[in-house]
């Protein structure tokens, strides 16, 4: 942890005497701005994975139909959408709603390679 203040007491500008380390930053509690992130999180979440899907499920419907480059952006923008939707948004949710990771280094590099990705 990176100290928020130093108090150094010295006896000559070359020689330091004593240095010690008077406060540590402070450490994140659950508050109201965690739980407004949480429920905003959420309600896009559902939002955009109702919109997605029922986008996806609509351009299968269509399939049989020929295939114009429109359709092809529009499903690539769409599953692009929902990398983002089923990845980053219920991982911010839960640190928000933890306000701390709890699922180990190798989970959080994971998630992290795959918010990136997606993004």
């Amino acid at each position: 942890m990176t100290p928020t203040s130093v108090s150094i007491d010295t006896t000559d500008a070359d020689n330091v005497t004593n240095s010690t380390i008077s406060s540590y930053p402070e450490v994140p509690t659950f508050s109201d701005h965690h739980l407004m992130k949480v429920v905003i999180t959420s309600f896009l979440f559902l939002w955009a994975a109702v919109g997605n899907v029922s986008v996806l499920a609509v351009m299968q419907r269509s399939r049989s139909r020929s295939r114009t480059p429109l359709h092809s952006l529009v499903f690539q923008l769409t599953v692009a959408d929902s990398l983002v939707t089923f990845i980053t948004m219920p991982s911010e949710a839960a640190w928000a709603a933890t306000v701390s990771w709890k699922a180990g280094e190798v989970m959080c590099r994971v998630i992290k390679f795959l918010q990136s990705t997606s993004l």
